[in-house]
């Protein structure tokens, strides 16, 4: 009777552990497949990041190129040298003096330049290839705002080219204001310094 129920206790062990011991591989695998998500997850998300922290910080170091402080604000340079001598520069120089006179029509412009030799040119990447290109071209206008002061605006020409496309103008921003500075006559005579 003994050696039955010895048995009989060891064959309904068996039973019960064979399930136990399937759920607990299937608790492994299941492991591994959340963990392996978990890291997909995140590398997926460390590309997007760096993406977004490229695209962020192309568009800030061209914002701060040329900044100067002056008493805690940031002004840009006043540039008085054009440095662009391509064909279309004139071109360019008439559309940032067109839309600086529709935007500012009491101004009198003092100078308007291009102070770049060359577009820049600015690789764009998705997920760490190169899809397609920039290139960016600005255009600085300064004009005497009657006594009070002046107006220094920051025009941007902007066109793509996706890979293996032709170079596109972007014609809706044909050229774009991006930053303008009220200076006074003082901050003026200390950024030209």
């Amino acid at each position: 009777m003994k050696v039955k129920r010895f048995v009989l206790v060891l064959m309904a062990g068996l039973l019960l552990a064979g399930p136990a011991n399937a759920q607990s591989e299937k608790a492994r695998k299941m492991g591994k497949d959340i963990q392996n998500a978990v890291t997909d997850f995140w590398k997926k998300a460390k590309k997007g990041v760096n993406n977004t922290v490229e695209a962020i910080s192309d568009e800030l170091s061209s914002d701060t190129v040329g900044v100067k402080y002056i008493d805690g604000n940031r002004y840009m340079r006043v540039y008085d040298t054009n440095l662009y001598k391509e064909s279309d520069a004139k071109e360019l120089q008439d559309l940032c003096r067109k839309q600086f006179a529709a935007s500012y029509p009491q101004a009198k412009i003092l100078s308007c330049v291009i102070p770049q030799q060359k577009w820049e040119n600015i690789p764009v990447r998705r997920n760490g290839d190169i899809v397609s290109y920039k290139y960016r071209l600005y255009c600085y206008v300064l004009a005497k705002d009657g006594d009070d002061g002046y107006i220094n605006v920051r025009y941007r020409f902007e066109k793509t080219k996706q890979i293996g496309h032709a170079v596109q103008k972007n014609t809706e921003r044909w050229p774009e204001e991006v930053r303008v500075n009220a200076l006074t006559n003082d901050v003026y005579e200390r950024l030209v310094k």
